[in-house]
């Protein structure tokens, strides 16, 4: 079974990105994708007039989510909103590229037939006697 990873926690508690964070909880094999949003936002971060921040990483049904909030942007200034709804869509657009990755490795997961079902998952961490480590909880 995979687990948070520690180090991935510790490696961006400090990170001005991560400053209201209340928790970052992301397998290990999924740090590729967290890396990829952290270097959108960075970017996106220097074309609007404020930031966005990340609040909260965690695995949810299977994926990574990442939840944002804008720092310092009235509740009345639709551009704002509208930039802000934007990147947050890429954002999870991002995220969803774990879907199709191991939590352990990192690497694509395949389609395979098991029990004459179509399923996905990594080669390299599947051991057919004790079924998929990568199941999706």
């Amino acid at each position: 079974m995979w687990t948070m990873d520690e180090e991935i926690r510790k490696k961006y508690e400090n990170h001005h990105l991560f400053k209201n964070c209340i928790s970052i909880d992301c397998p290990k094999g999924w740090q590729k994708v967290i890396e990829e949003i952290i270097q959108f936002l960075e970017y996106s971060n220097r074309r609007i007039d404020f930031k966005i921040l990340i609040t909260q990483v965690k695995t949810k049904f299977g994926l990574l989510v990442v939840y944002l909030e804008p720092e310092l942007f009235s509740s009345g200034d639709n551009k704002s909103y509208e930039q802000f709804s934007e990147i947050a869509q890429k954002v999870d657009g991002i995220a969803n590229k774990s879907f199709r990755m191991c939590k352990i490795c990192g690497k694509n997961l395949v389609k395979t037939v098991v029990d004459s079902k179509i399923t996905i998952r990594c080669l390299e961490h599947f051991n057919i006697n004790q079924g998929d480590k990568n199941l999706r909880s």
